[in-house]
């Protein structure tokens, strides 16, 4: 597939459409890829700087509509694409002195028409640096929104948090004030944490800190006696971590306050909002030290656990399983109630071998409530936090989830996978997926979908195409009920989608095929929401079909289908639809693409009237028609008239790798 990112978007002010050809030619003729948009006034500039991110503007400064000057002004007044350069290109024979008088003017370079070596080499520079420009914009921004979201969990935090360099505060948050009964966290800069230790333990605290600064064990938790400001004494348990505050290393105290005394003593659990704060800390220190770290999830089916044995005894339960995992050599905190999150300072392969030998020995493990012998159904997913991670501590965590639900469905097995992103489950008996995608057995086409009515969202469809080598294998991928095609064909395709957004700013939305395999996965939905939900996605950009004749094949399983796509909030569409009206009864589609051979129809009057009788029924009952195969431009009109919704052929665009269709051509 062609990355969006190596074709080079010019705007060409030029008054000769030759001459622009002649430098978009260039560029082509040295390897690059070129979409181009010739402006004929500024207010063709305007939209266009409003549209996206352009890469250059060249121009010849003979425009008699619009100066060089005018453009100028024009893009710095822009706030998408104020940095935006120009290359002027004046006349073969112009002088120096006009050359030198060019540059005041605010452009970038001036080069001459006959020097085609300097034009490129001078706008191949400009594009660089204005794409390193707008690469640097948005890890600013990333970094931004990444700093108020951790300034916000730490703020908002239940647990008390501290960071201290060299024994001294340099933050605490406000329940950590609340705790030790300060008004303000500000009363915390620089104070010693030694001031609110107990005269009782200081020495004990002092001999903790010498050796947390030279032991290679970086998480450690110590049970203290504090002092309040009002000098009341109180027991709590503080965990020490490395830590990254304002870029600089520190160390983080995470403390848990005792709840009573005796032997049964136990610890406030940290909210989810606590462990979000420790692992984005966590991500900082890897990526820091550009280590390759990991992120495990341990979860028990305890849904199955309370409904045998009751709420409160599937706590009991849960808690003594976590003190097991403690004995194991973890330190696992507690997720959602009933999970663990497990943050660990060594690869993937490594943290995969540890968790695989505690669900064996947990297997081996008596957990009992009231007498009662509990078998413990244990599944660990793991999610690698290295230079390549995303920054994002819950998205991370929601891939390990990912991972760990995966190893359930495993008919219930305890098993550890390892997820990259987000696990794909690929089958153990002849080609795996990877190895089939990877010798091209199959790619991703999109082809525009346009509307007739005046809709300004800018629609796609998905199609694959299995190489003929591969026939057979991509039928056992479809099979068995497990779909795995159809899930890597959603995650690359909303992949593409995300990144066809982003680059362009574009309303762009994506038809989705399904094959009538998921009809036989029950875990389809579930698996769907948590994609979306990892790549941040909104339900609203992704219309998912199924065929027609499937759907009117297997009508209950539909409706499953039909209503777990709703429930995310996402819209449905059936294809090749032509006579299967009677499955509208059952569901409530969005869409229906009619059967490739509509367009047939249009030459015959009285097939002519059935088509339109029928997608006036369609339309009454807010269902869009979708014409395929609109191959020639007289079959445009025809479909107009008769009330057809969008249309998509050759006549628009073949399909093709890339998103990059102009949906104003049509108009």
């Amino acid at each position: 597939m062609k990355d969006s990112n190596n074709t080079f978007r010019l705007l060409m002010l030029y008054q000769s459409q030759n001459d622009a050809e002649t430098i978009i030619s260039l560029f082509r003729n040295t390897g690059h890829a070129i979409r181009a948009k010739k402006l004929n006034n500024e207010e063709e500039l305007t939209e266009a700087l409003k549209e996206q991110d352009w890469d250059i503007l060249i121009g010849d400064g003979k425009h008699p509509d619009l100066s060089i000057e005018q453009a100028l002004s024009t893009i710095q007044a822009s706030s998408q694409n104020a940095l935006l350069p120009t290359l002027l290109v004046l006349d073969e024979n112009s002088s120096d002195a006009e050359i030198n008088e060019s540059y005041p003017l605010g452009v970038s370079d001036v080069v001459r028409a006959n020097n085609d070596t300097q034009l490129i080499h001078s706008a191949l520079r400009d594009i660089k640096h204005r794409r390193a420009g707008l690469e640097h914009q948005q890890l600013v921004e990333q970094f931004n929104e990444v700093q108020d979201r951790y300034d916000l969990l730490l703020e908002g935090s239940q647990d008390a948090i501290a960071y201290i360099t060299d024994g001294m505060h340099i933050h605490a948050n406000d329940a950590y004030s609340s705790l030790f009964h300060y008004q303000d966290s500000d009363d915390f800069d620089c104070l010693p944490v030694i001031d609110l230790i107990a005269g009782s333990d200081q020495d004990t605290f002092k001999t903790f800190l010498k050796r947390y600064g030279s032991d290679s064990d970086k998480q450690q938790h110590l049970d203290i006696t504090a002092v309040k400001e009002n000098g009341e004494e109180f027991s709590l348990n503080m965990q020490f971590s490395d830590a990254v505050y304002e870029g600089e290393n520190c160390t983080q105290i995470l403390i848990r306050q005792s709840a009573g005394n005796g032997d049964n003593q136990s610890q406030s659990t940290p909210s989810n909002a606590s462990i979000l704060a420790q692992t984005s800390s966590f991500i900082d220190r890897s990526q820091q030290a550009h280590g390759d770290y990991a992120l495990g999830y341990i979860r028990l089916d305890i849904s199955s656990i309370i409904a045998n044995v009751g709420f409160d005894a599937g706590q009991a339960v849960f808690q003594q399983f976590h003190d097991f995992v403690v004995t194991q050599g973890f330190t696992a905190e507690v997720y959602n109630g009933f999970d663990l999150i497990v943050l660990a300072e060594k690869n993937t392969a490594a943290l995969q071998d540890q968790l695989q030998q505690l669900v064996s020995s947990s297997s081996e493990q008596v957990f009992e409530v009231d007498g009662k012998t509990i078998n413990l159904t244990v599944n660990c997913g793991i999610v690698a936090i290295d230079h390549k991670a995303d920054g994002n501590a819950q998205i991370l965590i929601d891939n390990a989830f990912s991972a760990a639900f995966e190893a359930h469905n495993e008919a219930n097995s305890s098993k550890v996978f390892v997820a990259a992103a987000v696990v794909v489950d690929i089958t153990s008996q002849g080609l795996d997926l990877d190895t089939f995608v990877d010798n091209q057995g199959i790619s991703i086409n999109y082809q525009p979908v346009v509307s007739l009515r005046g809709d300004s969202g800018e629609y796609y469809e998905a199609r694959y195409q299995c190489s003929e080598d591969f026939t057979q294998t991509a039928e056992r991928f479809f099979a068995n009920g497990e779909s795995k095609l159809d899930r890597w064909i959603i995650m690359e395709s909303t992949k593409t989608l995300c990144a066809q957004r982003e680059a362009n700013k574009t309303d762009t939305r994506l038809f989705i095929n399904l094959s009538p395999t998921v009809l036989k996965d029950s875990e389809f939905c579930s698996w769907l929401g948590f994609i979306l939900k990892a790549a941040n996605i909104s339900p609203q950009t992704l219309v998912f079909q199924l065929p027609a004749a499937a759907a009117s094949a297997a009508i209950t399983a539909t409706q499953a289908l039909h209503d777990g796509l709703k429930k995310h909030q996402l819209r449905f569409s059936l294809s090749q639809f032509s006579k299967h009206q009677a499955v509208l009864k059952h569901l409530n589609t969005d869409f229906v693409r009619l059967d490739d051979v509509t367009v047939e129809s249009l030459g015959d009057d009285e097939e002519l009237q059935k088509l339109k009788a029928l997608i006036r029924d369609l339309a009454n009952t807010d269902i869009a028609t979708i014409v395929p195969e609109v191959n020639i431009a007289s079959m445009l009109t025809t479909l107009w008239q008769i009330g057809a919704g969008y249309i998509q052929g050759d006549y628009l665009q073949s399909a093709d790798s890339e998103m990059s269709y102009e949906f104003t051509d049509l108009a």
